[in-house]
């Protein structure tokens, strides 16, 4: 482990206490919370790097490991649906798929809900691709000033 690495056992705290946050009532703190996490390293470098390791973790915990981090990801889309391409999603997918492959992962649970948040993904996609093409709009419509059109 390099010096810049975290350690696997902080990462599972880390994504076990975010986890937590997501289901918190006090929206504008989770808000504060998810904007530190949504462009950090942690989400970019130490989780991805993460679920390239997963394989090394007992079913149970494997299992409610990832729970926690589709919980997470589904957070951050649904709060910060422009920041899609922080969200490691392809990570996990890859992850999930070479478990289940390999029988580590059972049922098809994890894997329906890994497909589901890709699914959530695209529609933040064709969402925001929709109001940028609306706002095109209104900028190019003509201006009408006292009944004349500019």
């Amino acid at each position: 482990m390099n010096r810049w690495e975290m350690r696997d056992d902080m990462v599972i705290l880390l994504v076990s206490v975010l986890a937590k946050a997501c289901d918190c009532d006090t929206k504008a703190y989770l808000l504060q919370l998810l904007n530190l996490v949504q462009s950090s390293m942690f989400l970019t470098n130490h989780l991805t790097s993460y679920l390239n390791r997963l394989e090394r973790m007992t079913q149970a915990d494997l299992c409610s490991q990832l729970k926690n981090i589709i919980k997470l990801f589904s957070t951050l889309l649904r709060t910060y649906p422009n920041r899609y391409d922080t969200v490691p999603l392809a990570n996990l997918k890859c992850a999930t798929e070479a478990l289940s492959a390999e029988g580590q992962l059972d049922g098809e649970a994890i894997l329906n809900e890994v497909e589901e948040l890709i699914e959530l993904k695209k529609e933040k996609i064709e969402e925001l691709e929709r109001k940028e093409r609306e706002k095109m709009e209104r900028r190019n419509r003509p201006r009408k000033f006292e009944g004349k059109t500019i």
